[in-house]
């Protein structure tokens, strides 16, 4: 299921500027409350599933096609995965990394700077604090007037992050968040 290509072939038309780059970060849709396997194996609830696809198909509406998925491998991000998927999403690659299961803001940027510069968008699905936590962080770099999702981010919430520049560069200056979808 997961694996690694080195050149990412699909085009995104929302991505004209070949130094424009998308992250869309997404928590993880409704999951059960236990697991007989412990937290890791928590699988998505009924409803999870089907907010997942809606959160699948509002992507599709707006053209957003990630080149690479990076997703924790805890069950419940899986398949949160696998429902954007049966919604119409899909990914060139998809990688799985352990370190957004249990990971702070810094790991998911970490991450994102490990992307091959050839990728102009990528999807990371992830978990509470660290998902917010980076949106929160990316605050600072909104354009005057922009709102900040400071609702809070119930499962299978996303947004979505336009960056100039390289993934060696992420965050920078010019850094915003230009959607926000709760779920």
């Amino acid at each position: 299921m997961f694996g690694k290509r080195s050149k990412p072939k699909g085009a995104n038309s929302i991505v004209q500027d070949e130094n424009l780059k998308l992250v869309v970060l997404i928590r993880h849709a409704k999951a059960a409350s236990f697991s007989q396997s412990g937290d890791f194996g928590r699988p998505l609830h009924r409803d999870g599933r089907a907010a997942a696809r809606a959160l699948g198909a509002w992507l599709v509406a707006q053209g957003v096609r990630p080149d690479i998925a990076v997703v924790s491998p805890a069950t419940r991000t899986v398949q949160t995965w696998e429902e954007l998927v049966r919604s119409g999403v899909h990914a060139d690659d998809l990688w799985a990394d352990a370190a957004i299961y249990d990971g702070e803001a810094s790991d998911l940027i970490e991450s994102l700077r490990a992307m091959p510069e050839d990728a102009r968008v990528v999807a990371l699905v992830g978990h509470m604090p660290a998902i917010p936590d980076l949106a929160a962080a990316l605050a600072d770099h909104l354009p005057a007037g922009s709102q900040h999702p400071h609702d809070g981010w119930p499962p299978a919430s996303m947004s979505v992050v336009a960056h100039r520049g390289t993934w060696l560069d992420f965050p920078g200056p010019e850094t915003a968040m230009v959607a926000f979808r709760r779920g």
